[in-house]
């Protein structure tokens, strides 16, 4: 795993979620990190808080509602469990 990876995953982790392998729209297969959870604001507060220099990971995500929540994903950083 790369740092960017290992320093998000910690983040995530830290905040309470649980990071997942996930292939949102347009990824066509391929497998990034994401965690879900009920509110983006809160969750990405509580992340951030966790490691500050994750902002730009964030500018850079992509998220879905399936209608049950969110889910927040990170095209740009692989990640297969």
């Amino acid at each position: 795993m790369n740092e960017r990876l290992n320093a998000l995953k910690a983040a995530i982790e830290a905040a309470g979620y649980e990071p997942f392998s996930y292939s949102g729209r347009f990824m066509y297969g391929e497998q990034c990190i994401a965690f879900d959870c009920d509110n983006m604001i809160t969750a990405t507060a509580k992340i951030i808080a966790n490691d500050h220099t994750l902002t730009q990971e964030f500018e850079l995500s992509r998220w879905d509602n399936m209608g049950k929540g969110w889910v927040v994903y990170f095209p740009h950083i692989e990640y297969k469990e």
